[in-house]
């Protein structure tokens, strides 16, 4: 995740495509590979989240016109101020959707302070007053591992990754939120970072 160049660039006549995230660290992103290739030698094929590019969405703002992304920043920024930075966990494989038929696997993510909750809270607070609704479903904290492009693949997927609900990935300390631009290439999605926001609260 590099900074940004440009930001001032449009993706397309319908604004830059952004979301807000917490980052991992390189320990974590490497387990998080080794979580795919076990799920590889099981003979899943599925679409595979790089662990480079791998981080925790807190809220997934769609295409924004470039004239926004200054207050969005702003927003940001008094979001993570008001929280002093924590550590989450990354523990237990899970998925979204049937279990006849996942469509998303996942690693998930605890923090027991409730610090997480608060800044995601907060932040959707604030987006909201920027014309961003926030989503109905519960917020859900997780790292996507990959996604199910096809039903024929996920055959026996649900028991395997049962076999990982236990499984610890590891932990990371989180200090700042950042905004990031995703591009969305034939290759993949290519993030860049727009936008950091330092954690400022008191412990």
């Amino acid at each position: 995740m590099g900074a940004a160049a440009g930001a001032e660039e449009m993706d397309s006549t319908s604004g830059i495509r952004s979301f807000i995230a917490l980052e991992l660290s390189e320990e974590v992103r490497r387990r998080m590979g080794w979580l795919q290739s076990r799920l590889k030698s099981a003979g899943f094929s599925l679409g595979w989240v790089e662990p480079e590019s791998m981080h925790l969405t807190l809220f997934f703002l769609g295409h924004v016109d470039s004239s926004v992304l200054e207050s969005i920043y702003d927003v940001s920024d008094a979001a993570a101020a008001a929280v002093a930075p924590f550590v989450m966990e990354l523990q237990g494989v899970g998925y979204f959707g049937p279990r006849s038929n996942p469509r998303v696997v996942w690693v998930g993510v605890n923090e027991p302070t409730g610090a997480l909750q608060r800044l995601y809270e907060d932040l959707a607070s604030r987006l909201a007053g920027l014309g961003f609704e926030k989503e109905k479903r519960l917020f859900t904290p997780h790292v996507t591992l990959a996604r199910v492009r096809a039903r024929r693949r996920a055959s026996g997927l649900a028991a395997e990754l049962e076999k990982l609900s236990g499984e610890r990935v590891g932990v990371v300390r989180v200090a700042r939120m950042v905004v990031m631009r995703s591009v969305l290439e034939p290759s993949g999605a290519v993030y860049t970072m727009l936008h950091e926001s330092p954690m400022k609260g008191a412990d």
